[in-house]
């Protein structure tokens, strides 16, 4: 019963999240397995877990389609200039994912639920960029 009521908790306050409150969480899933594992966490580490493994999942594939956005500037006009102006708006966009990361982790004092959102935060950015430099897309 406790489990029980601390999981309709955590969900409740991470749907009520203005952040999170836009989002289609029942639509779509974060990252393979990431609904079942946030269903069976019973705190904030268990989440902050379940968050880390969409990170690491969608950091694999943004890694992976990063190098082939860089493989693909070589059939551009001027390969060096493509390359150049990737490799810039990704460092940018790492410094724009991890600075906004810890500035959600330590709003209004931080806390247990601020570092929840910050770590799901990370996973559904690093799950954008993924996507947005999808070579297939």
């Amino acid at each position: 019963m406790q489990n029980t009521m601390i999981r309709a908790v955590l969900c409740l306050s991470l749907l009520l999240h203005p952040a999170v409150a836009g989002q289609a969480w029942a639509e779509e899933e974060l990252a393979p397995g990431s609904d079942t594992c946030l269903e069976k966490a019973e705190d904030t580490a268990s989440v902050i877990q379940c968050f880390g493994a969409a990170h690491k999942y969608w950091d694999k594939l943004l890694n992976t389609n990063y190098s082939a956005v860089l493989a693909n500037c070589e059939s551009g006009p001027d390969p060096e200039v493509c390359r150049t102006h990737v490799r810039t708006a990704q460092r940018h966009w790492i410094q724009y994912r991890d600075a906004m990361s810890s500035a959600i982790a330590e709003m209004d004092g931080g806390g247990s639920l601020r570092r929840q959102w910050a770590a799901g935060f990370l996973a559904r950015e690093t799950k954008k960029q993924a996507q947005l430099l999808d070579p297939e897309r």
